[in-house]
């Protein structure tokens, strides 16, 4: 394979395909999550497709979110320092994040919206997550094993960045769980 400088430009498809294949080994040996692995690959697929510098790239993207925009800039920079053994040099000024609060429902309203809800297991995953503040794949990847009524405690096996976790098991929540078993 040629050289590779900073500015990758006429790559053949089977330079950028063996580049590519470099980045998802380095991906599947640090173990980063799928959804992580699939991004960065879109990006630096989309960015060795256009020939351009890194800097030039991102500036076809400044009509994207600024998390779009971050989760780009940092693709190429694991590209670079991981497949290609390149020290990222680019300065890219990347917007910060808005530090919005979420609009948060009264504990009223979210009682409400458990009693409306007519299917059993709608009603069930609505109680998971308001009573436990466990993630949507966390309760998804649930197990009735998983639930310890003696202790009161649910054990998350499957948690964000694949740590265990226990949460709590609320009495109301504890009583809906043994009447759908």
């Amino acid at each position: 394979m040629a050289e590779l400088t900073k500015e990758i430009t006429n790559l053949s498809p089977q330079e950028r395909y063996r580049l590519v294949g470099r980045l998802i080994e380095e991906l599947k040996l640090r173990k980063y999550s799928y959804e992580t692995g699939k991004v960065y690959i879109s990006v630096v697929k989309n960015f060795l497709k256009s020939g351009l510098s890194p800097r030039s790239f991102m500036l076809l993207n400044t009509d994207k979110s600024c998390s779009t925009m971050r989760g780009s800039y940092f693709a190429l920079k694991f590209f670079y320092e991981t497949a290609l053994n390149q020290k990222f040099d680019e300065r890219i000024p990347l917007a910060k994040r808005s530090s919005k609060l979420p609009v948060v429902l009264s504990r009223e309203n979210i009682k409400n919206m458990i009693q409306m809800t007519q299917n059993a297991k709608h009603k069930l995953v609505l109680m998971l997550l308001y009573y436990t503040g466990m993630r949507l794949n966390e309760v998804r990847n649930i197990k009735w094993a998983d639930i310890d009524y003696e202790r009161e405690t649910i054990h998350l096996k499957v948690a964000k960045g694949n740590q265990d976790r226990i949460v709590f098991l609320h009495p109301v929540l504890a009583e809906g769980l043994r009447q759908h078993n």
